[in-house]
């Protein structure tokens, strides 16, 4: 990756966006959070880069088809999408903004303490909640809610390969233990 467009999906305060513009690419930075994109244009004057920053919600992403070599998202922002299903489907749609060689960057979380006696017994719970009526019926083993948010922590490196593939990427590179893998697809 030397040059190119790249997307930045939870562009935040810019950091990820600025770096990349420093090193040639064409940068779009997407983020939710107003203020942050605010501190990130401030940043990218200050620092002579040139990266464009836009308040958009990374699940409706606003760019045309074929129109980026690389999407990065940043921090744990796939773990946040609920649900399997929706992850993949969310995983597919972001192929017709990509162009024919395009590679999807992007982190998860990992489930580092799920072995625990205390969260086998959350589990039990959850799945004994999810027969209730109205409860949530995609629940899997690792969802959690911190802080008011939803997070899906993968609990093997399998499951996350599987659920990739199952979306149609092929997995370029995964690195568990770094939480980050690299995407694309066959044309």
């Amino acid at each position: 990756m030397t040059s190119g467009t790249v997307l930045v999906l939870g562009a935040g305060v810019g950091r990820e966006s600025i770096a990349l513009a420093q090193r040639g690419f064409l940068v779009a930075g997407l983020d939710i959070n107003r203020e942050s994109l605010c501190v990130a244009s401030r940043q990218s004057s200050i620092n002579c880069s040139k990266p464009v920053f836009a308040q958009a919600d990374f699940l409706a992403i606003p760019v045309g088809p074929a129109r980026v070599d690389y999407v990065f998202m940043s921090g744990i922002m796939y773990s946040s999408i609920p649900g399997r299903q929706q992850r993949q489907a969310w995983l597919q749609s972001l192929r017709s903004c990509m162009n024919e060689h395009g590679l999807v960057v992007l982190n998860f979380l990992i489930a580092r303490d799920m072995n625990t006696r205390t969260q086998r017994l959350i589990h039990r719970l959850n799945c004994w909640f999810i027969r209730l009526p109205g409860a949530n019926q995609s629940y899997q083993f690792g969802d959690t809610c911190s802080q008011n948010h939803f997070l899906h922590a993968f609990v093997d490196e399998e499951e996350i390969r599987s659920e990739l593939r199952g979306a149609g990427a092929t997995v370029d590179y995964l690195s568990w233990h770094e939480g980050y893998a690299v995407l694309s697809w066959c044309s």
